[in-house]
């Protein structure tokens, strides 16, 4: 994907309510991304629970957990699904 494509995907993400914070690098103040994050992130990539599971190699349990709240995504399996969404990679 282009980079003005992928730039005009995260401002849309972002207008829908996805915090920047949770777009960093890990070094450059990287946020776990909140249950809303999350949510926003999944519809935008079309994936279901057991989908996301399957793409980062999770059981689709643990996305309901992130979805909820309960637990945190590490940020490997948030990159990829960032990726996913067609925002790109995260640590560039």
């Amino acid at each position: 994907m282009p980079n003005t494509d992928i730039l005009t995907a995260k401002e849309r993400a972002i207008q829908q309510g996805l915090s920047p914070a949770c777009l960093l690098p890990f070094a450059q103040g990287w946020e776990s991304p909140s249950p809303q994050d999350v949510r926003i992130i999944l519809q935008m990539a079309a994936l279901t629970e057991h989908k996301a599971g399957v793409y980062v190699g999770l059981d689709q349990r643990t996305i309901r957990r992130w979805k909820s709240g309960t637990t945190a995504p590490s940020y490997a399996g948030w990159c990829l699904l960032v990726y996913a969404a067609g925002l790109g990679m995260i640590p560039r």
